[in-house]
């Protein structure tokens, strides 16, 4: 008897060794099974985040190239202008000039007057260095004198296609950002003049000082004497009308009479009427 309790002792230790093997080796595979998606969601997870930081920083790059891209057209076009206007024909030259095929101009989405903005926006740039770079201590009307000139004389180049820039600049889907370019054209001007104000007159300032320009740029148009001598002349009879600008747009709701008035000077020029 005691010989057969001994074998069943045996068969039943073997039992539960391999019964309790058997849990570990299961219970280990479940919390294998319950880990293994967490991991591999955490990896795709990370996987996913590293692919768009990849995206994001190709997508920068490709930006910058883009841009430097189109810059460099937009520059060679500007020489093809006074031949071939603001067109696409200029553009298609552009990018032929900065080494691309002609069909890489389409890199300006809208067209010729990304040319014109871009002449715009070349030139404010231009005109911002030579302000910051002044020496003299001017009073801001003749400081405002000086740079007005400056800026237009920018324009001598296009005057040939001049009326057809400030056509396509006013197109409605074009003039809120051609705008843009003007106020911050002026805005700089006065600001390089040492203008401090900080109530309504910083408004009146500005928009006079835009009429001034705008209003001379429509007579130089039509100017044909030697180095523009009569649209300077224009130029300081605008000025000469503000009466010290700084002081005088101070003043309120009379500057904006002011502008109508340089205004109407000039379509009677353009008209040929007398002043």
């Amino acid at each position: 008897m005691q010989s057969l309790k001994s074998p069943i002792k045996q068969v039943l230790c073997l039992f539960f060794q391999m019964l309790v093997r058997n849990l570990i080796k299961n219970n280990s595979r479940r919390f294998s099974m319950l880990c293994l998606p967490r991991q591999q969601q955490h990896d795709e997870f990370t996987k996913a985040k590293e692919e768009d930081s990849v995206k994001s920083k190709e997508k920068t790059r490709r930006l910058d190239r883009d841009d430097e891209v189109r810059t460099k057209i937009l520059d060679q076009a500007l020489t093809f202008v006074p031949q071939s206007g603001w067109s696409k024909e200029s553009l298609k030259l552009g990018a032929e000039a900065a080494g691309y095929p002609s069909v890489t101009a389409s890199i300006a989405p809208n067209g010729p007057v990304d040319l014109v903005h871009h002449h715009y926006e070349q030139s404010n740039q231009r005109l911002e260095a030579a302000m910051a770079s002044e020496v003299n201590r001017l009073k801001s009307s003749e400081f405002l004198r000086k740079y007005s000139e400056t800026r237009l004389r920018m324009n001598i180049p296009y005057l040939g296609y001049w009326a057809d820039g400030l056509g396509l600049m006013a197109l409605p889907q074009n003039n809120f950002k051609s705008l843009q370019f003007g106020l911050s054209l002026v805005d700089s001007m006065w600001h390089h003049a040492g203008d401090k104000a900080t109530d309504t007159s910083w408004y009146t300032k500005r928009l006079t000082l835009l009429g001034v320009i705008k209003s001379t740029e429509l007579a130089m148009m039509q100017d044909k004497s030697e180095d523009f001598k009569d649209t300077w002349a224009f130029l300081d009879r605008r000025f000469a009308d503000l009466n010290d600008l700084g002081g005088l747009l101070s003043k309120g709701p009379e500057d904006v009479g002011k502008v109508m008035e340089s205004l109407a000077v000039t379509a009677k020029i353009l008209l040929g009427l007398p002043r």
